[in-house]
């Protein structure tokens, strides 16, 4: 018998997974709409072996709280590095602690010989290098294709191992909808339109969304009978989800949606298009041509729009440019909805006090 170790007896190789989580969290946040789940980094990390060191590196208190549980529910330990005020901007320090964190792997865990940074930054080049040449280590850079630095890519020997996921779909942004509207029903006395509005603005269910793009939405499902209006006597305007609408009963079953509102799908769809999300956004291995913020002048597989912070929805609901405010008013007036200032007065004229606000915490389970 032979002291030869069989390839299913083998360990498998120990990796440290290390991600700029500002920087990936926007970059997904602005190719495809959508929150990044812990469960998919650890996944993307998990195809190269044993996770056996794991951090997200950021300053937390710019993101919301349901994110850093999202990652520790995850196995991923959230370092939080406060951003420092620098004149009328704020400098983040997460790349430097994340950069020391890498280096002291080097010296203190010998035996990792895998490492993956989840992040587009050249800033981490130098690392990369040292990684490799002086440590032998494996590096693999995992980002979203069109913001990763394409020197980057380069220094790990071209490991890239693209973060892809499907853009959100017409369908999934109404099921979204219905679902928010009836937890919102079952947390509050009422609902009214400007309420909804404002609570989706700043959910993180729909990351990036504006309350001009929001009050769109909530006025197309007005017009599709998926909101009900109704008029009280205390002066408030109140909207109900209509229960017997066949998409909202899908929805509400856990059914497939078969009965999606051609309206509400089109302002789905245009409110991605607003956001820079189009049809066809990277959902493959390669990377788009431009230029990287980072990348040095190198095209390959950086664009750079994605780095830094959310890109808020520019001016356009359609492939026509239009004022967004103009294009609600003219909404409101064919809907026959108040003006927020004239709804506030009927709150002011009655009395009564206003729906608080809605916290993550509040909404509870789907």
């Amino acid at each position: 018998m032979t002291g030869d170790i069989s390839e299913t007896e083998r360990p498998q190789e120990q990796v440290a997974l290390f991600i700029d989580f500002e920087n990936i969290r926007y970059s997904v946040l602005n190719t495809y709409g959508r929150e990044v789940g812990g469960q998919m980094l650890m996944e993307k990390a998990r195809k190269h072996g044993l996770v056996t060191l794991s951090r997200a590196y950021a300053d937390f208190s710019e993101h919301p709280d349901r994110v850093q549980r999202d990652l520790q529910v995850s196995g991923i330990t959230a370092i939080n590095v406060a951003a420092h005020k620098m004149g009328d901007s704020k400098k983040s320090g997460a790349d430097m602690e994340m950069l020391m964190d890498i280096f002291e792997t080097f010296l203190d865990r010998p035996f990792v010989k895998t490492f993956v940074l989840m992040t587009g930054d050249r800033h981490f080049i130098r690392a990369v290098t040292i990684a490799r040449n002086r440590y032998g280590k494996t590096v693999i850079i995992a980002g979203v294709p069109g913001s990763v630095s394409n020197d980057l890519v380069e220094a790990a020997g071209s490991n890239f191992d693209p973060l892809v996921f499907e853009p959100v779909g017409a369908t999934e942004r109404f099921t979204s909808f219905v679902r928010f509207c009836d937890r919102l029903e079952r947390s509050k006395p009422f609902i009214t339109f400007k309420y909804i509005s404002a609570a989706m603005s700043t959910s993180s269910e729909f990351p990036g969304l504006q309350e001009e793009e929001a009050r769109q939405l909530v006025a197309d499902a007005i017009r599709d009978g998926i909101l009900m209006k109704e008029q009280r006597t205390d002066g408030y305007r109140v909207c109900k989800l209509n229960r017997n609408h066949g998409g909202v009963k899908d929805v509400l079953a856990g059914r497939a949606v078969t009965n999606l509102p051609e309206h509400h799908a089109a302002a789905a769809a245009a409110i991605n298009a607003a956001m820079g999300i189009l049809p066809g956004s990277p959902s493959n291995g390669g990377h788009s041509g431009g230029l990287s913020s980072h990348g040095g002048g190198n095209g390959g597989y950086g664009s750079g729009s994605s780095q830094g912070s959310y890109r808020p929805a520019n001016q356009a609901f359609g492939p026509t440019a239009v004022d967004p405010q103009e294009e609600w008013r003219r909404r409101a007036r064919e809907l026959g909805l108040p003006d927020v200032e004239e709804e506030e007065e009927a709150m002011y004229r009655t009395g009564a006090p206003a729906p608080a606000p809605i916290s993550d915490d509040e909404m509870g389970p789907e």
